[in-house]
């Protein structure tokens, strides 16, 4: 039943606990991947606000970029690094002048582009492919500036790639324009040393999803499968080879998106917390609740075994035992009503043996009246008539019918005899059971062929009449059985005389039987046997296999 209520107790606890910890979980993830994706939010926007405040010309970087020192210190590097790179191409211009193959012998001049008085484009010399159009030039306010004699830098990127470029416009000797592009994008890579988390980073995509900040990598990713386990919130294989978690944010205003990738471990660590504490939550939980169906159904069983104890005990005949099991409920009540079943039982089987008893002993006391008139009134009547016939006899000593006569007197005088002592043997009550019981057996012996032992150790005259009764009673009785049936050869008795009880053991060598049978034998031998020692309120037990012989014990109190 302990089990049967825990498994109860534990599957309603999991059936109400497990979906509270998917529930958690799935909030916990959530908040997680909210304050991640916040995080991607935060870095796009200072960014975004980085390249506003570099394609303005400010020199004092916004709110958002100074309010987390780490973005600072990395935005100070990309405004020197970018300084730096203008103040060397604007070196290698006046060195050159607007000689475009000159110019672009330096390597990070990507593209040369130059402008006539009007606007018109006359040269348009690039390293590779053309990164820029000269409309798109043409639009931005340091071409007007440069139209008028005030050489000017801008921040640009790629039409197509986004890769960042600096445009530095410088009037001409003609009053043109000069355009030289720059390429950027190394001034830009301290981005990537951005520690994001513990031990996550940050890189920089296109539009398209093509990589233009990023950090070193044997072997990239696929871009496409990247974005789309990040639409799909789901762990992959990020930039550095190892499994991440990434949220991807578009910087506002430029053709940029900022990724940023965590760790698995780390991107799940709030959750993983959460989970070894809801889980040593449910396992306390489990622990509790088993050990509480565990104390209350021992509370519940525990009158419940006192009740099978006294069943078991009575059954086995202790009818004097009673449940005690203090109880106002259901429980009580039973052991109420069986102890006072047991009480009628008790009283009605103390009736019935005091009952059988007196049967018994009036049965003991007609045997010994039938045996005493046998023995007395026809063995004198007998006696007398043997006397009778002798002394005729005398007068007719030829006669063979007389003799015959006298023969049959004498057999019917020992008939008488024996009969008497089978009845009722008037030396158990005169000098004792053990001399009655060799008497007996001597003659069991001479009639039956059987060899017979008895081992007698008795204090006879602490034992009542009625005991010795029952003791050669049984003798008797074990006797009869194995002369008719056991085909034994030898027989022996115990007798044992201690600690206020006797016992009883007959034991013979003879063929032996299965004892299941006795249910079913119409044989009252051994069930009377068994009613004698039970109206003594003693123990029968008999044992017996089939080729071993049989053993019957019975234990009575004195």
């Amino acid at each position: 039943m302990t089990i049967t209520l825990s498994l109860v107790i534990v599957s309603l606890l999991l059936l109400v606990g497990v979906p509270m910890v998917l529930i958690s979980v799935q909030i916990q993830r959530r908040a997680a991947d909210l304050a991640q994706q916040a995080t991607a939010d935060r870095l796009a926007q200072s960014m975004g606000d980085l390249v506003a405040t570099i394609q303005s010309g400010q020199t004092t970087l916004p709110d958002t970029v100074q309010s987390d020192p780490r973005i600072g210190v990395i935005a100070s590097q990309i405004t020197a690094d970018l300084d730096t790179l203008v103040a060397e191409t604007r070196r290698h211009i006046e060195q050159n002048g607007a000689s475009p193959a000159a110019l672009l012998d330096s390597p990070h001049i990507l593209g040369v582009m130059i402008f006539a008085a009007d606007g018109t484009p006359t040269t348009n010399r690039w390293r590779g492919t053309p990164l820029l159009s000269p409309q798109t030039l043409i639009q931005t306010e340091i071409f007007d500036a440069a139209q008028q004699g005030a050489p000017a830098v801008t921040l640009l990127f790629a039409e197509e790639s986004a890769i960042p470029l600096l445009v530095i416009s410088t009037p001409t000797a003609a009053g043109g324009v000069l355009a030289t592009v720059v390429d950027a994008g190394d001034a830009w890579q301290p981005l990537v040393s951005l520690a994001v988390g513990e031990k996550g980073y940050l890189y920089l995509i296109n539009r398209h999803g093509q990589p233009v900040i990023t950090p070193a990598a044997e072997n990239p990713p696929d871009m496409d499968a990247v974005q789309s386990a990040i639409a799909r919130k789901k762990a992959y294989r990020g930039w550095r080879g190892t499994m991440v978690v990434g949220h991807l944010a578009t910087i506002k205003g430029i053709p940029w998106q900022v990724v940023i990738e965590l760790p698995q471990a780390e991107a799940n660590a709030n959750l993983r917390s959460l989970l070894i504490i809801l889980g040593a939550i449910l396992l306390f939980a489990l622990a509790l609740a088993i050990t509480t169906a565990r104390i209350f159904s021992e509370r519940l069983l525990q009158p419940i075994r006192v009740l099978h104890a006294s069943a078991e005990r009575i059954s086995r005949g202790d009818l004097s035992h009673r449940i005690v099991l203090e109880r106002d409920d259901e429980l009580g009540f039973l052991a109420s009503a069986f102890n006072q079943m047991v009480a009628t039982l008790e009283k009605t089987i103390d009736d019935l043996r005091t009952v059988s008893r007196r049967l018994l002993s009036a049965e003991e006391a007609e045997r010994r009246r039938i045996a005493h008139e046998i023995h007395d009134e026809l063995g004198q009547t007998l006696t007398a008539l043997r006397f009778s016939l002798s002394m005729v006899a005398r007068n007719s000593p030829q006669s063979a019918s007389l003799q015959a006569v006298q023969d049959m007197a004498a057999e019917a005088q020992e008939k008488a005899r024996t009969l008497s002592h089978e009845l009722r043997p008037a030396m158990l009550d005169d000098i004792g059971l053990i001399a009655t019981l060799e008497w007996y057996i001597d003659r069991v012996e001479q009639r039956a062929n059987l060899a017979i032992t008895l081992d007698a150790a008795l204090d006879e005259p602490s034992i009542p009449i009625e005991l010795k009764t029952t003791l050669y009673r049984l003798v008797v009785e074990a006797l009869t059985n194995i002369s008719k049936h056991a085909g034994a050869s030898s027989v022996e008795i115990v007798l044992r005389h201690n600690d206020g009880r006797v016992r009883l053991t007959v034991t013979d060598d003879g063929r032996g039987f299965d004892t299941a049978t006795l249910a079913s034998t119409p044989s009252l031998g051994v069930a009377g046997m068994r009613e004698r020692v039970n109206l003594l309120r003693g123990e029968f037990s008999i044992e017996s296999q089939a080729g071993n012989g049989t053993k019957i014990e019975a234990v009575l109190p004195v």
